[in-house]
């Protein structure tokens, strides 16, 4: 079974498929933010949900829909890059106390490239690190949820092809949620221990 039609590949497909797979995965279209949230409606812990879009919303749409869903929560988030569109919609979100704490880490060249976003998540961010970081990971905690949102996109407008997962296993969060910790506290969670 192929995971797309080839009716959904030429546009000829009024609605796309999603396709359970084996175990605790399921895989979607999200070429239509619309249909990707009427699916996501029904997210349940523990599970995988696989995706991919041409790129036609930006992962703070995502991430607003899953916190109504969770309701208010943690945010920690690592991007390579961040538009300063992106900042002011999860500010939105924390002044709509969707956002309980919203921690950032961000590469180095923001500093230079996207000055404006980077001033106002400093002034406004629970906390913003700089790093050598090309990860892309957002994670939303509270009481009741751990979901990471994991993929290519970065927090920025793009136009292209992009992949991600969004996994709502508890003890995946909280390893992503470590490991930002710690390079938020200037520690170095990847030197090797022997």
């Amino acid at each position: 079974m192929s995971l797309f039609s080839s009716r959904e590949a030429s546009g000829d497909s009024e609605q796309l498929e999603f396709h359970p797979g084996n175990g605790n995965a399921e895989f979607m279209n999200g070429a239509s933010l619309k249909l990707f949230k009427q699916r996501l409606k029904t997210i349940e812990p523990d599970r995988h949900y696989h995706f991919s879009t041409g790129g036609q919303w930006n992962l703070y749409e995502l991430i607003a829909y899953l916190l109504l869903i969770t309701g208010p929560a943690k945010v920690y988030m690592s991007t390579w890059a961040i538009m300063e569109d992106a900042v002011r919609e999860y500010l939105n979100m924390k002044s709509r106390s969707l956002i309980t704490e919203l921690h950032a880490i961000f590469d180095y060249k923001v500093k230079t490239q996207k000055t404006e976003a980077l001033l106002l998540a400093e002034n406004e961010f629970t906390s913003v690190s700089l790093a050598k970081n090309h990860s892309k990971v957002t994670v939303i905690t509270n009481a009741d949820w751990g979901i990471t949102v994991v993929g290519s996109a970065n927090q920025t407008r793009n136009p292209r092809i992009e992949r991600g997962v969004v996994c709502t296993c508890r003890d995946v969060a909280d390893f992503d949620i470590q490991w930002m910790e710690q390079v938020m506290n200037n520690e170095n969670p990847f030197k090797v221990r022997l």
